[in-house]
């Protein structure tokens, strides 16, 4: 009999094993670099070595200004170039690790005032430039940290015309490539520099897909450990080449040992050259980032087209012009953007305006294969992800029929909704093949699901053939009869 008595009617729900699968967020950028917080408000300074989600310009803000030799706020403003994006930045800088001591020296006073020629200095020493007696803050003297300017009140110093002083200043040229490449504290485990973004879904509940260093990542010390985050995350890092280099020397690089652009990687690609941009500090121009901009343009074509639409072709935006000047003629296969891309190098055509040119990853030559586009690669990893956190719902379920039916009725739902036009796929299966589950390996408690796809490739070459067909004379003359 029924555990429970009802007279009437009633309704079971009845689940039939198919699940939706969620795609997993692609257009996530993870920033690893410099911020002058010394200069931003205490309340609102983000933390140090530590993943800080930026998805608003007052988040931005928080990291302050464009000064010279800080990479976050430059790096923000060419990501935010291409619209709002979802930005994971991790800054290194610390002000009290990362400082110049300029030691104990006289110093002119004039019009009542010192000035270190500093700003934002700390740990001030002033003394009598006579006999060195301590002077005391407020009572012999004021200052101003910001602007590194010291009032001197004491009347007998004044008459002097001197002090001696000393300090220490915030320095970002202190900064190297093991404080961006990071290290995990054996204690307590503290993770920090590109390290900190193996904790980015543990803190902020997603993965960052997309991952820059501008102004280190031409470091190959740096790139290396890129492409170590880059294979754990299943994510994609853009190189920067040096400020100034040329397209003969970023071609050599790619061969030469212990440089940066000496990589194979699927999921690193180089980029050169450097791009030109609008210095608001000094009205002026300066040389940025092009890796920064190739993320903000990643980000932008994956909300505006889909992750599947390869970055080249796409319009650079906040760029006044590329660092070098890069040839391009359509019908040149000699020419400096086609020998860069052969190269399995991103560059710059003036097209119309600017754009991004080039569709290969590091792989590529070598690899010739569907992954060796940037876009192909994309596609695979976020199929694999999403197919992977959906699989997580039947961990340590009964390994029986109902299981195998779910995976797989399920899969094959999320792959045939991602096939054909406007997708990313022209095709998918999954399938449970028994001859790939023994017996042994099933009581082990280990099931195995096969599946394929094929990802769309971008045309990269398009190919029109003409010829000359002398009928259409006739047929001009004979009016088609």
């Amino acid at each position: 009999m029924p555990a429970d008595f009802v007279h009437g009617a009633e309704t079971v729900e009845v689940t039939d094993g198919v699940k939706s699968i969620q795609e997993v967020r692609t257009a996530i950028i993870a920033l690893v670099g410099t911020a002058p917080i010394h200069t931003v408000d205490p309340s609102v300074k983000p933390a140090i070595n530590y993943p800080v989600l930026v998805n608003s310009e007052q988040k931005k803000a928080a990291f302050g200004a464009e000064l010279a030799g800080y990479t976050i706020p430059e790096s923000l403003a060419a990501i935010f170039d291409f619209g709002y994006g979802t930005i994971v930045c991790v800054n290194v800088f610390d002000p009290t690790k990362h400082k110049t001591a300029v030691d104990e020296a006289a110093a002119t006073i004039v019009a009542g005032k010192v000035a270190t020629g500093k700003t934002y200095i700390s740990g001030l020493v002033v003394k009598k430039a006579s006999d060195s007696t301590l002077r005391v803050i407020t009572t012999d003297y004021t200052v101003d940290p910001v602007t590194g300017i010291i009032t001197i009140t004491n009347v007998d110093d004044l008459a002097a015309g001197s002090v001696k002083i000393a300090y220490d200043y915030a320095d970002v040229s202190k900064v190297v490539a093991a404080d961006i490449i990071g290290e995990v504290d054996a204690v307590i485990g503290k993770k920090t520099g590109l390290k900190a973004l193996k904790d980015v879904e543990s803190i902020l509940g997603f993965e960052p897909k997309i991952i820059i260093a501008p102004g280190y990542s031409s470091e190959t010390s740096v790139k290396n450990e890129m492409e170590t985050i880059t294979e754990l995350l299943r994510a994609e890092g853009w190189i920067d080449s040096e400020v100034g280099a040329t397209l003969a020397e970023v071609i050599a690089a790619r061969t030469a040992s212990g440089e940066a652009f000496n990589i194979s990687s699927k999921r690193l690609t180089p980029c050169w050259p450097r791009v030109v941009v609008y210095d608001s500090a000094s009205d002026g121009e300066k040389v940025s980032f092009f890796s920064a901009r190739l993320a903000g343009a990643r980000a932008w074509k994956d909300r505006n087209f889909g992750y599947w639409w390869s970055i080249s072709n796409t319009p650079l935006k906040g760029v006044l012009r590329s660092e070098i000047a890069v040839n391009w003629v359509r019908k040149d296969p000699n020419c400096d953007a086609n020998l860069a891309n052969a190269a399995g190098i991103i560059t710059i055509i003036n097209r119309g305006g600017l754009k991004i040119w080039g569709n290969r990853n590091a792989s590529y030559p070598i690899n010739k294969q569907l992954d060796s586009f940037e876009c192909c690669m994309r596609v695979g990893d976020i199929i694999e992800d999403s197919i992977e956190i959906f699989a997580l719902d039947y961990a340590d379920a009964p390994t029986d029929r109902a299981l195998v039916d779910g995976v797989v009725e399920s899969v094959n739902a999320f792959l045939r909704k991602r096939t054909g036009s406007g997708n990313p796929l022209a095709g998918g299966e999954c399938r449970f093949e028994p001859d790939k589950n023994s017996p042994d390996n099933l009581a082990l408690g280990n099931i195995v699901f096969d599946y394929d796809m094929a990802q769309y490739p971008p045309a990269e070459r398009i190919t029109l053939r003409r010829r000359v067909n002398v009928q259409y004379l006739l047929d001009a003359l004979t009016g088609g009869e």
